[in-house]
């Protein structure tokens, strides 16, 4: 690739003029011919590059005279795109500026062509190719004829795939103005996984289908070991293609090595998903896991059944300590409430076990002989305390509780005199001192204690507040409450434990389970534990209805309206329970304060209600309705539709609060299956107006979306014909989304904004309701829905009317409709403007002026190729050929048909007949596509320059066609003289002097070059170039005002003939000698002594010649044999422009070896070698002395001695003579 360099220059290009070539020719016709031609280079050679779309660029050429000879010259681009800043240059280094117009780039993957630059020293062509960033453009796409190719192209190179479908004009393939798959591309591109969005377009396209996983088994058996942790289950897919799968556990004792399986992960089609067990966390007993493979379109599970082969290991002392004590703690409770034997025996055991364990069986065998007490065996219970007596005492610091339960139970067992009073005061002090455990020993020693309730009572409430929460505590507080629920207040805290653990041990009586139904009415504030607590009441209580208003108030006070508390206020109103009973406040009760029940009926009831709401609520909300929320209405409703008949009361009374409610979630855009169901019932055509009709359409075009997956969050609605998109959340697994179009595409989004098809999802229609629709369609035609459906139907005709046409110019401006939807509608437009231009009657349309302007108004720029060409088309039909013209000017040739270009070409010069750079290259352009039109041939014959290829094309074209060329063939033979471009000037020249009278600087001129091919060049010529030549010569006065060249020429041409006449010898002696007298000599001239005379010293030598070129510097180096051994240096003497020589004598038999250098790269080069041998014979019978004397040369032979001697003789004697007369002259 040439080095090229882009840079900015001024939009300025210098008036093209021929004064070089002028300065060339008038030379060239006085024989001159130029040896200070320059020797050119060029950078770049060729240019191919990568340009910025929309942004013009410029680069420069350098054009370098490398001999330092000034370059002249002229630049052309045959492509409009590329144009030409400074189209003359000149200088030992010249610039040529050119600037590439990004518009042509729009639809095309790169712009070629060339430029000629016609130069004094020769002509040159530089190719180039402008190439957008990206390198994939319209033109690429365009090879993708259907959905079908790119398919291919994404299943052999999914990566070569995804920068097609990710580049910005993905949309201009062929198969793209497919609507549907527009809306597709839309809503899936711009996405973070591009490869999960190319493969959720070709499924959703129907180009292929999707992958899916296979599993051998769908439930599988394991049986873990200590030695093996890992397991794999075998997966296989059918078909080709992306995917993403989320992999997952249910369990923390299996883990899923791989959280995420690709495509990639497969080999030939299988791949193995690892499980690892974790087994700190595995299950004793057998177990099952299910493993997930979850994406948004496909969900798979696979059941692990684990099964435990590991060593059982007895469990630890410690364990086994605490599950014997906490039974027998268990036990012990039980025994508070339930005295029963069977729970001592159990007690005893537990403390047995306990026992053999333990560290501490001091407190063990106490614990046993309070057990033995309660069991009655009182002389075991002695006996035991016997036995420790020394070792209690002993200990009595360190283990006081032991100490506090030997002396409970010895006081148990038998009460001595100040016994108990001693052991009460020890206690009251523990418990003082805030050691609450001592309390179960004060309930059962003190006697003052156990008579008092009131006491009780405060030392009961100061434990709980102490933190204290033993179940013994719950016990005795339950009993005391049993005795005086008065002490129950306002429920506290200690009060709720209580009787939750009271209600679970069946401790509580009725009085108090009443009680507390009444005191729970004074709660303000809702608990979830007392909530729970009053349920296990008034289950207990056998559904008491005080404690069922308890609940209900509670419910109202929290303001929760969960639908899972309705079933208490069902109850409520079925036991007629209402604020008289909530409040238990007679006084204050009205009729209407049963409105709190009636409205939580309605707050908490199930969207699947399943049974006519009852009568009294139905009653209440005739006039109360405005309490409830719009999803209570709906439900409320609802009801009344499905269990009552139109023709019932209670119907009509509802019905105008219905309708009121109907009109206000129209108005909102609300529905659902239960509004639908509304819907259904309230509307009817003729109770719809414009403003109801603009919501209702939309209401009407919704659908119901379910689907299953658990990673879609939301749904996108995109439509090809409007901007933007439209999002709707999804309700766990459905959203209700309106949809206008049947070419809107619908896609389920994740929450790291991944996108999928919506192939898999169910879509149902809510409302069917073709009479209410097209009552909407009557007072609302503009909704979106109609306009759409109105603009496809348009878009779909071949012949409009007016109206039509102007509805899509509205479409076209109208700001809410998509860039591609308003491309498609102004494609439709323009077709049917231009078949409209078409007609042999003239356009219809265009009885409107606003069309016109439309037209020219339309921002060219933006369209496509397509587009562009049917309003330049139609541009050209209707007249405006200047605009179309224009047109041309900024987006290429290919914009319209050759036919209509060259149309537009007619009328333009028609209108404006001279020369116009443009206008020249377009015109060109259509004749060079074949269409050979008089006026467009003549145009471009007065006024087209460049290339000398083109303008000889153009030329010969012309001749065939019997055009006036004017002054083209001038311009034409005046550049390949001037560049040196002789392919085809000799025909030219023909052409040329046949068809008129040829100007004589030119024609002299074309003979100086032919005359200099012939002499110069060795080309072989016609023998009417000689003829002119002689023509030449004959009419020139003095042989010094003929040039040089056609002396040479000529000249040259006598040597070869074998007959010259004597006008031809008279010539011929007279150019040779005023050659000689330049000092031109050259060996041809020998050939001429046998009509001429020629100087003797001509004769005597022989001539080396050698053909150099213009920068030549060669060197020689020759040898004459036999005598000399070594090449010796020698000079060569530049004769006449390349054309060097070298003289010398040779005597008879001698040889002149010779080699020509040249220095090439620091080298010298053998351009040239070989050898001369002296002549012997002439053509002349005057032969010169040196040539006398080689015929006396005794080695030549055949001549005898006495012969010999008699022209030794003779030679002196003429030698004498001759040197006598030069003497005496």
């Amino acid at each position: 690739m040439g080095n090229c360099k882009i840079l900015r220059f001024p939009n300025k290009i210098n008036q093209q003029t021929g004064e070089y070539m002028r300065e060339k020719i008038n030379r060239l016709a006085n024989g001159i011919i130029e040896n200070d031609t320059p020797k050119i280079s060029i950078n770049p050679e060729n240019i191919d590059i990568a340009v910025q779309y929309t942004q013009d660029a410029n680069i420069q050429i350098d054009i370098i005279s490398e001999n330092n000879i000034p370059i002249k010259g002229l630049a052309y681009s045959n492509n409009p795109a590329v144009k030409i800043l400074t189209a003359k240059f000149g200088g030992i280094t010249a610039h040529v500026y050119a600037e590439i117009d990004s518009r042509y780039l729009g639809a095309k993957e790169h712009i070629e062509g060339e430029i000629s630059l016609i130069t004094n020293g020769g002509e040159y062509k530089i190719p180039y190719r402008f190439r957008t960033f990206g390198g994939l453009t319209g033109e690429t796409l365009k090879k993708l004829k259907t959905i079908e190719d790119f398919m291919i192209i994404a299943k052999e190179d999914p990566e070569t795939a995804l920068r097609i479908f990710e580049y910005k004009d993905f949309t201009s393939a062929s198969f793209m103005y497919d609507m549907k798959l527009r809306a597709l591309y839309e809503g899936l591109t711009k996405r973070p996984d591009g490869y999960n969005c190319l493969e959720q377009f070709l499924v959703a396209a129907g180009a292929k289908m999707p992958v899916k996983l296979i599993f051998e088994k769908n439930r599988y058996e394991i049986t873990y070991t200590d030695e093996e942790n890992e397991y794999t289950i075998p997966i296989k897919r059918s078909g080709w293609g992306y995917f993403n799968i989320k992999v997952s556990s249910d369990s923390g004792f299996i883990k899923v090595k791989d959280k995420v399986i690709k495509d990639s992960d497969f080999d030939f089609n299988k791949y193995d998903c690892m499980l690892e067990f974790v087994a700190s966390k595995l299950p004793r007993s057998n177990s099952s896991a299910v493993i997930s493979f979850d994406s948004v379109d496909s969900y798979y599970e696979v059941v692990i059944d684990v099964k435990r082969k590991i060593a059982e290991k007895r469990p630890g002392k410690a364990l086994m300590y605490k599950k014997h004590l906490l039974n027998y703690i268990k036990y012990r409770l039980r025994y508070e409430y339930e005295q029963n034997e069977r729970l001592i025996t159990m007690m005893l055991d537990e403390l047995d076990k306990i026992y053999l364990i333990t560290d501490n069986r001091l407190r063990i065998k106490l614990l046993k002989a309070e057990a033995l007490y309660l069991k009655g065996e009182e002389y075991l219970a002695r006996a035991v305390l016997l036995e420790e007596k020394d070792n209690v005492r002993a200990h009595k610091i360190d283990q006081h509780y032991e100490y506090i339960l030997f002396e409970y139970v010895s006081l148990m067992l038998e009460e001595m005199a100040g016994q108990r009073e001693f052991f009460v005061k020890q206690v009251r002090g523990l418990i003082k001192d805030g050691l609450y455990e001592y309390l179960p020993f004060l309930i059962n020693t003190d006697t003052a204690f156990k008579n008092s309730s009131a006491l009780m009572y405060e030392m009961f409430k100061e434990a709980f507040e102490a933190g204290v929460r033993s179940p013994f505590l719950y016990i005795h507080y339950c009993r005391l409450l049993n005795k005086n629920p008065d002490f129950m207040h306002e429920p506290s805290k200690l009060d709720l434990a209580a009787l939750d653990f009271g209600s679970d041990a069946r401790l509580l009586s009725e009085r108090l389970i009443s009680e507390t139904a009444l005191k729970m009415k004074k709660i303000k504030k809702f608990d979830k534990r007392t909530f729970i607590l009053l349920k296990k009441l008034y289950i207990q209580s056998g559904a008491d209805k005080e404690l069922l208003s308890a609940i209900c108030r509670l419910i109202i006070k929290s303001g929760i309206k969960d639908k899972s508390l309705h079933k208490w206020f069902e109850l409520a109103v079925k036991e007629d329970i209402g604020n008289k009973q909530l409040l238990n406040d007679t006084a204050a009760y009205t009729q209407d304060d049963d409105n709190s029940v009636f409205e939580y009926f309605m707050h908490t009831v199930p969207y699947d209600y399943a049974d006519l709401i009852n009568e009294k609520v139905l009653t209440y909300f005739i006039t109360h309705h405005h309490v409830l929320d719009a999803n209570e209405k709906t439900i409320l409703y609802g009801n009344i539709i499905k269990f009552t008949k139109k023709s019932d009361i209670l119907y009509i009374k509802y019905l105008p609060q219905m309708k009121n409610f109907v009109f206000e979630q129209v108005s909102q855009l609300r529905i659902n299956e239960r509004l639908a169901v509304i819907y259904k019932d309230i509307i009817k055509p003729n109770m719809i107006d414009k403003r109801m009709a603009k919501y209702l359409i939309t209401i009407l075009s919704a659908y119901r979306i379910e689907i299953q997956s658990r990673l879609v969050k939301t749904a996108a609605v995109i439509y090809p014909e409007l901007k933007g998109e439209h999002v709707y959340t999804f309700d766990k697994i459905h959203a209700y989304v309106p949809v206008f179009s049947d070419r809107a595409g619908i896609f389920l989004q994740d929450a790291q904004g991944n996108r999928y098809n919506s192939l898999n999802i169910k879509k149902q229609s809510l409302l069917d309701m073709p009479e209410v629709k097209k009552e909407c369609e009557r007072l609302y035609p503009e909704h979106l829905l109609f306009e759409l459906a109105q603009i496809w139907k348009t878009l779909d005709k071949t012949d409009p009317e007016q109206q039509e046409t102007a509805l899509l110019q509205e479409a076209g401006k109208d700001a809410n409709f998509s860039d591609l939807f308003k491309s498609r509608i102004l494609s439709k437009l323009l077709e049917f403007y231009r078949e409209d231009s078409k007609k042999p009657s003239g356009p219809d349309i265009w009885v409107i002026e606003d069309n016109y302007k439309f037209l020219l108004d339309i921002n060219k720029k933006d369209l496509n190729e397509s587009d562009r060409s049917m309003i330049c088309e139609t541009l050209i039909n209707i007249g405006y050929a200047k605009e179309a013209y224009d047109m041309v000017m900024n987006y290429g040739y290919d914009i319209v048909t050759r036919y209509n270009l060259a149309k537009l070409c007619k009328i333009m010069i028609l209108d404006n007949a001279f020369a116009n750079e443009g206008l020249l290259r377009t015109s060109f352009h259509v004749v060079m596509e074949g269409y050979n039109d008089m006026a467009i041939l003549e145009y471009l014959c007065k006024y087209f320059n460049g290339s000398t290829d083109d303008m000889f094309s153009l030329f010969e074209i012309s001749v065939s066609e019997h055009i006036n060329t004017y002054d083209l063939d001038e311009r034409l033979i005046a550049q390949m003289m001037f560049t040196g471009n002789g392919t085809h000037l000799d025909q030219a020249f023909a052409w040329y002097v046949s068809r008129r009278k040829g100007n004589d600087v030119l024609i002299r001129a074309y003979f100086t070059v032919k005359s200099a091919d012939y002499f110069l060049n060795g080309k072989e010529l016609p023998k009417k170039v000689f003829e002119y030549l002689e023509n030449a010569i004959s009419s020139t006065h003095g042989t010094n005002e003929i040039p040089v060249i056609y002396k040479l020429a000529t000249t040259k041409y006598y040597s070869e003939l074998t007959y010259m006449g004597s006008e031809r010898q008279a010539a011929a002696s007279d150019i040779i000698n005023s050659l000689i007298d330049k000092g031109l000599i050259f060996p041809y001239y020998k050939k001429l002594a046998k009509w001429i005379r020629l100087p003797q010293d001509i004769k005597d030598k022989e001539i080396l010649i050698y053909y150099g070129n213009r920068f030549s510097l060669p060197k020689l180096k020759s040898r004459i044999l036999p005598g000399d051994g070594e090449f010796k240096s020698d000079d060569l003497r530049r004769m006449y422009m390349d054309i060097f020589i070298k003289e010398k004598l040779l005597f008879s038999g001698d040889i002149w070896e010779y080699k020509v250098y040249e220095e090439e790269d620091g080298k010298e080069i053998i351009k040239d070698s070989g050898s001369i041998r002296h002549e012997t014979e002439t053509d002349d019978n005057l032969p010169s002395r040196f040539e006398r004397l080689n015929k006396l040369d005794p080695s030549s032979g055949g001549m005898p001695d006495y012969v010999l001697k008699e022209k030794f003789e003779d030679y002196i004697v003429k030698d004498e003579i001759s040197r006598n007369l030069f003497g005496l002259m």
